[in-house]
């Protein structure tokens, strides 16, 4: 018999099908979908900042169920197309009324799972890249690969940036607060940051 593989960790990159980037036993390796599946049927899909939007909304107090009804409308200002186009996952919030919010359109989503069944990739998990970058409260993560940038400024809360702009988006998501930064560069290319 066999040695069963491991379930992988897979970043998916949103625009290149060759520039992936997976970890079997500590070994980070790179290439397409069909190379991943090489290494394991069973991935951990985190998806691009490109791809998945994160936010936090507040809602009038009234039943949960109400509340999750309503919150795709309370975001349809920030939407390019109606609710209806999105897949929406929602976490409670630090506040009372507020709500943790993931989303990515439908016909995105579905095409990122089609395009790992046609790799034999079985999808176990999807989470929102910028989610697995480390912090300690109250300080951020910056995770640096590549041209791409994941800053987490909070549990459920962060943003992707490319490495050229990463600096002035910095600058801007730190015009109100001056949090400490723990930074994790993993990219050949140096991150310049305007901060002492």
């Amino acid at each position: 018999m066999g040695k069963l593989k491991e379930k992988i960790l897979l970043l998916y990159h949103p625009t290149n099908d060759t520039l992936h980037r997976w970890f079997v036993e500590g070994e980070e390796k790179a290439g397409s979908l069909s190379d991943a599946s090489s290494d394991s049927e069973e991935v951990v899909l985190l998806l691009s900042g490109l791809d998945v939007v994160l936010t936090s909304v507040e809602l009038p107090a009234t039943n949960k169920t109400k509340q999750l009804k309503a919150l795709p409308y309370a975001l349809e200002e920030s939407l390019l197309e109606s609710p209806e186009a999105y897949h929406f996952c929602v976490e409670p919030g630090a506040k009372k009324n507020e709500f943790a919010v993931a989303y990515i359109a439908k016909k995105r989503f579905a095409d990122i799972l089609s395009a790992c069944q046609q790799a034999r990739l079985t999808v176990s998990a999807v989470f929102p890249s910028v989610l697995s970058v480390p912090i300690t409260s109250p300080a951020w993560g910056l995770y640096v690969y590549d041209d791409t940038v994941l800053i987490r400024t909070s549990h459920y809360c962060g943003v992707t940036s490319s490495l050229e702009s990463a600096s002035f988006l910095l600058d801007s998501m730190c015009e109100t607060q001056d949090p400490a930064i723990d930074v994790y560069n993993y990219s050949q290319k140096a991150l310049e940051l305007n901060r002492p």
